[in-house]
């Protein structure tokens, strides 16, 4: 079995109150990929990444999302 291909993404911004950026998998590229926050190793949350995203769309990444 061969190993899936690593996600794509870039963290554009972290501080106290926002965490923004994209993610993105290229076996799946229509799926919205779902991130689970970790604060020292515990889970505190989880969200999807699929807004669409026009730089995206046009880098041809997941389709825009």
């Amino acid at each position: 079995m061969t190993e899936p291909p690593p996600l794509r993404g870039r963290l554009e911004r972290a501080d106290r109150t926002t965490l923004a950026g994209w993610v993105a998998d290229p076996a799946a590229p229509g799926v919205a990929v779902e991130l689970a926050l970790l604060v020292d190793g515990v889970e505190v949350g989880r969200f999807p990444a699929g807004s669409w995203r026009a730089d995206l769309a046009e880098a041809g990444i997941g389709e825009g999302r």
